[in-house]
């Protein structure tokens, strides 16, 4: 990732395989998924990829923007937009990782595994993508398209059995740039061991 600052690494305590973007300056990963470098090395970077893709296209802001405008995360919309930043970070993390599909489903296999995440439904209610779409959607686009757009917001729409689907997808796609940064991710990770 070309990226003018320092991005600082942070460590907090928890069980499960996590990691988010504060804001362009840091990223806060587990000491679970930092412990898991060493077995399993490819895991870490995708997890690392993933949220520096949440700071090139700076969706930490448009989260805190949504929620600045009374736009509750418990809406369809909100929902929808979180969903959209999600699996855009999952598929720069499958591409700029070069991972095989095998590598990739087996990643999230483990995430999902430590992490007991939700069903499908349950991961729309909070605006996040299961695991199980996750892997299907990154091994069938490759790429964060128009295509993958409408194939997940239409499967939202359906799942919550969203009754004004063609308005909400217009809202959403109407607000929701793909594009909106030309920084240029190109990672290459180097972890290491402090002592």
């Amino acid at each position: 990732m070309s990226l003018d600052e320092k991005i600082e690494l942070k460590i907090y305590f928890d069980r499960v395989y996590n990691g988010v973007a504060g804001n362009k300056k840091y990223i806060i990963i587990s000491n679970s998924l930092l412990k898991l470098y060493e077995s399993n090395p490819q895991a870490v970077r995708c997890m690392i990829v993933h949220e520096l893709t949440h700071i090139k296209y700076r969706d930490f802001a448009l989260s805190k923007m949504i929620n600045t405008f009374g736009i509750a995360f418990s809406s369809n919309y909100s929902r929808a937009i979180s969903l959209l930043m999600e699996i855009r970070a999952e598929v720069e993390s499958f591409r700029i990782n070069e991972f095989t599909e095998e590598e990739f489903t087996n990643i999230h296999t483990l995430f999902n595994k430590q992490n007991k995440n939700p069903s499908k439904l349950n991961s729309y209610k909070v605006g996040y993508p299961s695991r199980d779409l996750t892997i299907a959607m990154c091994i069938k686009h490759k790429a964060f398209t128009t295509e993958l757009i409408n194939d997940i917001l239409n499967d939202f729409c359906d799942v919550m059995k969203i009754k004004k689907k063609r308005k909400l997808v217009e809202r959403v796609k109407s607000k929701f740039d793909p594009n909106k940064s030309t920084i240029l991710l190109d990672v290459q990770l180097n972890v290491h061991r402090c002592n």
